[in-house]
């Protein structure tokens, strides 16, 4: 195992494109913030009330709840 703890900042900066494969990743922070591009993802989202996938939270038609926050089938 590796691991860096740090009381300043961290960077990784790579010329070429950087992959990350794990079973698992978490990224905790009191602010995350995408920045450069175009972010994609692929799956299905499931309606909670929650989140950035679909804009609008409720349909105005029917008042379903469509707006998600978990993409799966990835």
């Amino acid at each position: 195992d590796v691991s860096v703890a740090t009381k300043k900042g961290f960077s990784v900066k790579a010329d070429g494109n950087v992959k990350v494969d794990a079973a698992s990743t978490e990224i905790k922070s009191s602010e995350v913030k995408i920045t450069g591009g175009t972010l994609e993802t692929k799956g299905s989202v499931a309606p909670d009330g929650n989140g950035p996938y679909i804009a609008i939270k409720v349909c105005p038609i029917s008042g379903a709840v469509v707006c998600g926050s978990k993409v799966s089938g990835t």
